[in-house]
Parts: C-alpha cells; structure tokens; sequence
C-alpha cells in the first residue's frame, strides 16, 4: 500500500517539475533576457561644493534585438538608519 502512494507521489512530483519546466521554457522572464551587450561605460561625475553633483555617463550599447534603448533608474527616495524616508532633490537637467 504505501509503495503505491510512494509512486503516485513521486510521478506527480516530476508532473510538477515538468510542468514548471515548460512554463519557464515558453514564458521566459523579461528580467532574464535582456539581448544587449554593453561594449563601454564612462562616469564623469563633477561634486560641487554645496554638495550637489552633476554625472554625465557615456554608454555603448550593441542590442541583438530592435529596442528603444535602456532604461536607467535613479532612486531618489531612501530610508536612513532611523528608518526615515529622505527625499534627495530631483533635478534631470540643468
């Protein structure tokens, strides 16, 4: 008796893996394919003395795919160490 429940567990463990497997296969992460290469990266990054920053970055890209280009994200919201939100001031361009 429980050799059979050991084999329908066990099938139905490897229907699951197989299922997972087929889903991952057919329906990949945008995160995992990105097709594109960076071929250079260059930081020019200028601190004044209020404090405040200026950064230009120059990126060379090859897509394998058509795109519209990349994305960059800047977090300007943060916790301390207080856990408080600090707000850094947004300006894009001068």
């Amino acid at each position: 008796m429980k050799s059979e429940i050991e084999n329908r567990l066990s099938k139905l463990f490897a229907l699951l893996i197989l299922s997972l497997s087929l889903i991952l296969i057919l329906f990949p992460s945008p995160v995992s394919a990105q097709y594109f290469t960076i071929k250079k990266y260059h930081s020019d990054i200028m601190i004044h003395s209020n404090s405040s920053f200026v950064v230009k970055e120059t990126i060379e890209v090859t897509f394998e795919r058509p795109r519209h280009g990349i994305y960059r994200e800047i977090p300007f919201k943060y916790r301390d160490e207080f856990h408080k939100v600090v707000l850094t001031p947004q300006r894009l361009f001068p």
